[in-house]
């Protein structure tokens, strides 16, 4: 939740009109009906015309059958500049949320925080809100009001949009400029919280479809949804782990009906960003899509889900699929969904063997899925994904899947710096400097790194399968020393040090010799301090940063060597890191 800034300007965005005889029709579009693709075996997935199942049961037919779903992503540019066609390098995509630092969309109302209702001496009463199936408030109890929290970022001017009839006010240090009937401008502080308060609605005719757009962006329209320098910062990587925006392990969208639509009020909901903006982001940027899967999804979930990428996905762009996040690591919340799952499949009471046995099962049922409807495999990447630290988990889930026969790789994390998170480390952290961190980084933990890639490549080729990196970089978390405002900092410069680019360097020529492929960086943006140190950049305004340096240099000097590609452009100038 962000710091609610209390200081109040009152602004009465238009008056409420007349109560309508009837209330308008919902604002989404009605339900595309979309045929079922039949799941068989790998030959039949194979075959050029799969059979499809209609609405009602019965086949559909063959060929032609995929136009019937509709498109709902606009369609890529042909002629759009590429930055990315040779580069061996991939991105996390972390959470969407309020002070994300990637600041992904233009609306700055896709990022708020949920809705909570508003008295006048609360920020959050806890009485319930009635909210419409796209999470836009229909009336208001009496005496309520609701309010959403957004950031400024950098400040500057922005303009509020909105359909329907209510009353509107802004608290936070901001000030009014214009106000006219579904139009507010406003300035704004850098990095100071707006608190959108909606004081009153007309049942009849409701106070939706609100936007917040910054100054100079607000005539880009709904078609062109990403913010320009979050496309900037991301057009080098060729493939984009959708991690943080599908939030596979947290969603609980069991049901297709249940997840995030484009439609919907904000895109920072549990359940994740709708699908629809991955697809379109993907097609913008000429990067591969790799999705993982919510593990909660159920089949019609995940087979609604490849009919919406089969269509809408520009198709010269592969799909890597992986079912959940870090399944097969303790301790994480998709190990425990999968150890309690997979006890319903094997007799094996280790947790560890049921979450291995549950995540091997449910990845072949989403790869099964996945091939019926594109009709084979030719776009597909079927990722089976460990922790390097524990091989035999590895090994147990490559035999599990059958090897190549149906998986395509094998991805493990490669991080340095993890080891500071121990109560030895954290403690020597505290008595030293930058430069000896930088020192202990480079000699105890890189060569560790590298030794597990090389481990993990030896277990790729005994499958036959080829070996990525879904999380790759540097961690570096200061948990254990919380008051020490000294040695918290510490990581944070070491981070930012110059000399990070040069083991940036050692860590990314360290995994192409040891056999690995494409290599996922681990965060783009995020914002420094105790709790991580993930991103490439800091913020999507500012590119010139050690991290970010040496990703462009090892794009620029290692083009995809695993695959023909061409020449990457001379597009990282200096005038791209201003």
């Amino acid at each position: 939740m962000i710091d609610a800034f209390r200081t109040p300007l009152i602004v009465p965005v238009a008056l409420l009109g007349a109560a309508l005889s009837s209330a308008l029709p919902a604002c989404s579009s009605a339900p595309v009906v979309i045929p079922r693709g039949a799941l068989g075996d790998t030959e039949a997935a194979e075959q050029d015309a799969p059979t499809w199942i209609g609405a009602d049961g019965s086949q559909v037919g063959a060929r032609g059958t995929v136009e019937q779903i509709k498109r709902t992503v606009p369609a890529p540019d042909p002629n759009r500049p590429k930055f990315n066609d040779a580069s061996p390098m991939g991105t996390n995509l972390g959470p969407v949320k309020p002070t994300a630092r990637d600041r992904v969309f233009v609306d700055l109302f896709k990022l708020a925080t949920p809705w909570v209702s508003v008295s006048e001496t609360q920020w959050d009463d806890g009485r319930p809100i009635a909210l419409d199936a796209q999470g836009w408030v229909r009336s208001l109890e009496p005496r309520q009001q609701v309010g959403a929290q957004m950031s400024s970022f950098n400040g500057g001017r922005f303009a509020v949009l909105y359909d329907g009839r209510g009353v509107i006010r802004l608290e936070g240090r901001v000030r009014l400029i214009k106000d006219s009937p579904g139009r507010l401008e406003f300035s704004a502080d850098p990095d100071t919280t707006i608190n959108l308060i909606l004081g009153a609605t007309n049942p009849s005719n409701p106070v939706r479809n609100l936007r917040v757009l910054p100054e100079g962006l607000a005539d880009l329209g709904p078609e062109r949804p990403f913010h320009p320098r979050f496309l900037r910062a991301a057009r080098v990587f060729s493939t984009l782990r959708f991690v943080g925006w599908t939030r596979p392990n947290d969603s609980r969208a069991v049901r297709w009906e249940e997840r995030t639509e484009t439609e919907s009020a904000r895109q920072t909901s549990d359940n994740g960003v709708a699908y629809e903006y991955m697809i379109q982001l993907a097609n913008e940027l000429g990067a591969d899509l790799w999705i993982p899967i919510p593990i909660r999804a159920d089949d019609d979930h995940v087979r609604s889900l490849a009919e919406l990428i089969s269509v809408n996905l520009a198709p010269e762009l592969k799909v890597y699929l992986e079912f959940g996040d870090r399944m097969l690591t303790p301790g994480t919340a998709g190990f425990r969904f999968g150890a309690e799952r997979g006890r319903a499949l094997t007799s094996a009471g280790a947790a560890k063997a049921a979450a291995v046995r549950f995540y091997v099962e449910r990845s072949r049922v989403v790869f099964k899925t996945f091939e019926a409807v594109f009709g084979g495999r030719r776009r597909l990447v079927r990722v089976i994904a460990g922790d390097s630290r524990d091989p035999e988990s590895l090994t147990t889930a490559m035999t599990l899947i059958g090897g190549s026969d149906n998986a395509d790789l094998l991805a493990v994390d490669t991080m340095v710096g993890e080891e500071i998170r121990t109560p030895t480390w954290q403690s020597k952290v505290k008595a030293h400097d930058v430069p000896w961190l930088l020192d202990q980084l480079e000699q105890d933990s890189l060569p560790p790194a590298l030794a597990r890639v090389a481990a993990a490549q030896q277990i790729a080729e005994q499958f036959g399968v080829g070996l990525a990196s879904y999380s790759a970089g540097l961690s570096l978390t200061m948990g254990g020393v919380t008051g020490d405002s000294h040695a918290e900092n510490r990581p944070d410069l070491a981070s930012r040090h110059q000399r990070v680019e040069g083991l940036y360097g050692q860590l990314l020529d360290g995994w192409r010799a040891k056999g690995g492929q494409l290599i996922v960086h681990t965060a783009l943006a995020s914002r420094y301090g105790r709790r991580g140190r993930l991103g490439a950049i800091e913020d999507v305004d500012n590119l010139n940063t050690s991290k970010y340096r040496a990703l462009l240099s090892f794009i620029q000097r290692a083009p995809k060597w695993w695959t023909a590609g061409r020449k990457p452009p001379a597009a990282n100038s200096d005038s791209d890191l201003k």
